[in-house]
């Protein structure tokens, strides 16, 4: 018997031919991407439920899970080479 998966769902990025290999950062930070279903109904509560905009619920969860946002982040870089995670903490007030 098949479990429910209360409307998780699989989402797939597509990029042209080549894409991967021009923009390896990017590619490994989509590789990364992951969410789960407890993340995603707290922060569509935060939209839909409290009223937040997109941006700040976004900020919000992003603050909340520091550690989803580590591996989403790990071993990607700024456009100057640097670590990304401690430019996206710096950009949320972290």
């Amino acid at each position: 018997m098949a479990t429910p998966n209360f409307g998780g769902a699989s989402v797939y990025t597509i990029a042209r031919k080549g894409y991967a290999q021009t923009c390896p950062n990017v590619t490994k930070f989509f590789s990364q991407l992951a969410f789960n279903i407890d993340y995603e109904n707290s922060g569509m509560q935060m939209v839909m439920g409290d009223g937040m905009e997109f941006p700040a619920a976004a900020s919000a969860m992003m603050a909340k899970h520091p550690d989803m946002v580590q591996a989403w982040l790990k071993d990607v870089t700024t456009f100057d080479g640097q670590p990304a995670l401690p430019a996206v903490k710096a950009a949320l007030g972290l």
